[in-house]
């Protein structure tokens, strides 16, 4: 029952990013801690975001890589890596409760105020997204806010954002899950989650350009996927674990 719940967070999740370009994380967040150790879900997020974001970018590895996403990715690795440090010491009853603020917070700004926030092209502009990014791919591996407001201000074309946002997640992702492997957050649980997890986030790939194509508004889904992140946040705080 369990192995179902997850694949259907991350099949929703995978749907989402594919037709709207973010969700995956943030869904299987809202989710996973529900049954999981909070290590465990931040690793399995780990993974499955290496793999979508690999699908995802297919013959956009032909295109040219633009310079802006160094500044930001550069950041990332520093505060990520200090900030995983801290996550370590905290008690998971503390985690949940925090991870439980942090949904609901983060569900309000992208329904109400993601649209008017926006980070300068410039190299400050691009240090405060990647660190921003880095504290919250640490503590509740939900990354891709920041970096999507910062591409979507700075790139010149739809096919520089979306390569931009695609490369970072694939190399934030991959250095997030390093150090969940060195962290020792690795387990055979974590393991048959994430394989799980990976039939169900191609599978929601293959339905999110299916859906893409057929103009599915993804405005609906988003407000859907915040609903839950909004229900979740509030049980984690109420509950804590």
């Amino acid at each position: 029952m369990l192995y179902l719940l997850c694949a259907a967070a991350v099949f929703a999740g995978s749907l989402l990013q594919t037709v709207t370009g973010l969700g995956l994380a943030i869904l299987t967040m809202a989710v996973l801690p529900f049954f999981l150790p909070l290590s465990a879900a931040l690793a399995i997020s780990s993974f499955l975001g290496v793999g979508h974001s690999l699908c995802s970018l297919g013959k956009n590895f032909r295109l040219k890589v633009s310079t802006k996403i160094f500044v930001p990715v550069l950041t990332y690795f520093v505060v990520s890596a200090v900030m995983s440090r801290f996550m370590i010491s905290l008690s998971s009853d503390v985690a949940i409760r925090i991870l439980g603020v942090f949904l609901i917070i983060l569900s309000v700004f992208l329904l109400f105020w993601q649209k008017r926030v926006k980070f300068s092209a410039s190299i400050k502009g691009g240090i405060v997204a990647g660190a921003v990014s880095g504290i919250m791919g640490a503590l509740f591996g939900i990354n891709g806010p920041p970096l999507a407001i910062y591409y979507l201000t700075t790139a010149d074309s739809d096919e520089e954002y979306l390569l931009n946002i695609r490369l970072s997640f694939l190399i934030t992702c991959l250095y997030t899950a390093g150090l969940r492997i060195l962290s020792g957050y690795i387990t055979v649980e974590v393991f048959k989650y994430s394989a799980v997890g990976l039939v169900a986030m191609l599978t929601g790939i293959r339905t999110g350009k299916h859906l893409s194509a057929t103009r599915v508004r993804g405005e609906t889904l988003k407000k859907a996927v915040y609903g839950t992140m909004i229900l979740s946040g509030l049980i984690y705080l109420v509950q804590g674990r």
